[in-house]
């Protein structure tokens, strides 16, 4: 083992680095992060005051926006300003005057968590390959927004979210059956939107699950269904009526489909719901 000229070991990591210029290489990549930061605040009249900044280990991995402060820019730009902190894992930037689209450049931070962006202006189509990249994201919220077009079915494959919240847009086209099926999803707000057509007898069943995953996943699944605990999809434009089928989802707490254009008897298996 090494020795110094005192005759002390030294520790050696990777690349025959010891481990004090290793500690120094760290300490500069969370400098850099940090002046990264200020630079990016500075350009939207900001500070580190004006933020929350969460770090871990030798990165900053969180970013949340003081109440009260606010960018005042395209999600767009501020996106492609903190484009080198790709350690983040928490990014929350509510009420903070943020306009235009979803960027593809969002897509770059794929360790996401959790990502706030609601209560802001953004407006347009979501690309389908933008919210594809985040395999550990638990909480996704784009509520209170302008957002537009069909809701990505991409979302139906983040497979670890807990919560997803696409309320208050002007998303249109059917609620995608698989939403029932995601094997950690807990709750889905959907509520005021344009979405229109029947609601599928296939949400959250097991025939639902065996198009989207396959038949022996599907059953694997089915032993652990899918914790569905909230849903609200009221003031919408549905029609028909509530299958029979969503009696099928054992777990779910709380269901309000209020203000739509659905019809018929409210289906015993429902009423069984709260007492399963």
């Amino acid at each position: 083992m090494p020795t110094n000229s005192t005759g002390t070991v030294t520790l050696r990591g990777a690349f025959g680095q010891t481990e004090s210029s290793q500690r120094i290489q760290f300490a500069l990549s969370r400098e850099n992060e940090y002046r990264l930061l200020v630079q990016a605040l500075e350009t939207f009249g900001l500070s580190l005051l004006d933020v929350i900044v969460q770090e871990e280990g030798n990165h900053i991995v969180g970013i949340a926006l003081r109440p009260g402060r606010m960018l005042h820019t395209s999600l767009s730009l501020f996106a492609e300003k903190i484009a080198g902190l790709r350690a983040l894992r928490y990014l929350d930037l509510s009420f903070a005057g943020l306009v235009g689209r979803i960027p593809p450049t969002l897509g770059q931070f794929t360790q996401l968590e959790y990502l706030n962006l609601s209560n802001n202006a953004l407006s347009g189509e979501i690309a389908e390959d933008v919210l594809c990249t985040y395999p550990n994201i638990r909480v996704l919220n784009l509520a209170h927004n302008c957002l537009e077009g069909e809701i990505p079915r991409c979302i139906t494959l983040l497979h670890n979210a807990r919560i997803i919240n696409l309320s208050h847009n002007r998303f249109h086209g059917g609620l995608h059956k698989e939403f029932g099926i995601m094997p950690h999803l807990e709750e889905l707000y959907v509520q005021h939107n344009q979405l229109s057509g029947t609601l599928s007898p296939e949400f959250g069943t097991e025939e639902g699950a065996h198009v989207q995953i396959g038949q022996k996943a599907a059953q694997e699944q089915q032993e652990h269904r899918a914790p569905l605990r909230i849903l609200d999809a009221s003031n919408n434009q549905f029609t028909g009526s509530i299958p029979v089928e969503w009696g099928s989802m054992t777990k779910l707490q709380f269901l309000n489909l209020s203000h739509n254009r659905l019809g018929g008897e409210l289906p015993a298996s429902i009423g069984k719901l709260a007492k399963s």
